[in-house]
């Protein structure tokens, strides 16, 4: 009992004599109160606080988009790049702040083109796609001229995502290729006709291919002897000579999919197209996935 004892005394004086492990700068961080001093979303609307609910940020085709909602209001703001800078309200209304308070919309571009939007990109933190900064605008609803005040607009630390835009990749004759990060969909009707339109675009929107479907689509095969469908490529968008646009002659579009809870369809195609030149080129193995805005 005795060796006992002392050997937990020379425990207790060896652990005594040990220096303890310095501090950091992190042992002095209290993260309840660093959220509480500096909340993802903050602002105010006619100097009362906008207490947000929930707050995304996307950026996609140049142009940041920020979004807080609360209820049926929501303010949001827009910048034509995510850099670090102050991005100054302009006519052309690419910096802008909005809000919305149920059907009563409000934009900082007014009628007459003035727009004192001012947002700051403080920080952009490329490697985790975390923004902070500041903004702050009057925005103005269009039906009935009243206006309010967006101040002490602030984000910290705000996940950016990069949404979805779609994709088209084909084969073209064997030796050349059509790839797009950009394929949408949009589906119009005008006196009960039913119009579908796929468009896709490469970098630059130097090339693009569209394919149309003038009924309302669903899984299935469209075969371009089918006058209601057709598909067109254009190898020089910026040109306006008639020999760059190729247009479908045979072959067919295979939707395979279509979801409509996320807006996608996705499908095939196979297809020989001519110019005014009587040239000839064969898509093969053509693939998308399209995307509605």
């Amino acid at each position: 009992m005795r060796n006992y004892l002392l050997y937990i005394f020379i425990l207790l004086f060896v652990a005594a004599c040990e220096e303890p492990e310095p501090l950091t700068a992190d042992d002095f961080v209290n993260e309840d109160l660093q959220a509480f001093l500096n909340p993802p979303f903050q602002v105010e609307v006619d100097r009362a606080t906008f207490f947000e609910e929930t707050v995304s940020a996307s950026f996609a085709q140049g142009q940041l988009v920020v979004r807080a909602f609360k209820g049926d209001e929501q303010i949001a703001f827009t910048t034509k790049d995510i850099e670090e800078g102050i991005y100054t309200g302009d006519a052309s209304g690419f910096n802008q702040v909005y809000y919305q308070d149920g059907t009563e919309a409000y934009a900082s571009l007014s009628m007459n083109s003035t727009n004192d939007a001012e947002i700051v990109i403080l920080d952009y933190d490329e490697t985790n796609s975390l923004i902070s900064g500041t903004f702050e605008g009057t925005v103005i609803n269009a039906n009935n001229g009243k206006s309010l005040r967006i101040s002490d607009g602030k984000f910290n630390d705000l996940k950016v995502e990069a949404p979805f835009t779609g994709n088209m990749a084909s084969q073209i004759n064997n030796n050349a290729s059509f790839s797009s990060s950009n394929c949408q969909y949009v589906s119009t009707s005008n006196q009960g006709t039913t119009v579908e339109t796929i468009t896709a675009y490469t970098a630059g929107n130097q090339k693009s291919i569209t394919i149309i479907i003038r009924r309302a689509i669903s899984p299935g095969i469209y075969n371009l002897s089918d006058p209601e469908v057709s598909f067109t490529y254009n190898d020089d968008t910026f040109n306006s000579d008639p020999a760059t646009v190729y247009s479908g002659q045979s072959g067919n579009i295979q939707i395979t999919n279509v979801n409509q809870a996320t807006g996608q369809l996705s499908g095939t195609f196979e297809i020989q197209a001519q110019n005014f030149n009587g040239n000839v080129l064969n898509f093969q193995m053509g693939n998308f996935t399209a995307v509605s805005p």
